[in-house]
């Protein structure tokens, strides 16, 4: 399942990209690559392993897109940490300057 793009998990302008694996399209490549195997399995065993192959095969293919797309939202985020940490060092900075001042009086 996956959430719509709203105001809520999205900062509003950026776009979230489409997943291009999604489990129509995986179920759909480890069928493809079964049949590109299927010419070289020729007990049941090997039929078997060939089916599961192909699907984990699709399934890290999957894995992998999602963590390609976490990396990108996960460097995103820590620049905006780093942004909202200068800030803070900002306004804290300028606070102190201005208690100080206080207190010299």
């Amino acid at each position: 399942m996956t959430e719509k793009n709203t105001p809520s998990n999205q900062q509003e302008g950026e776009n979230q990209p489409e997943p291009i694996l999604k489990a129509q399209t995986v179920s759909h490549l480890a069928d493809r690559w079964f049949e590109e195997m299927r010419p070289y399995l020729f007990s049941d065993g090997e039929i078997l392993l060939g089916k599961n192959l192909s699907v984990l095969m699709a399934s890290i293919a999957q894995l992998r897109e999602a963590q390609a797309v976490n990396s990108n939202g996960f460097s995103q985020v820590t620049n905006l940490i780093q942004e909202l940490t200068a800030r803070h060092r900002t306004t804290t900075q300028s606070i102190s300057q201005r208690l100080e001042r206080l207190e010299d009086r």
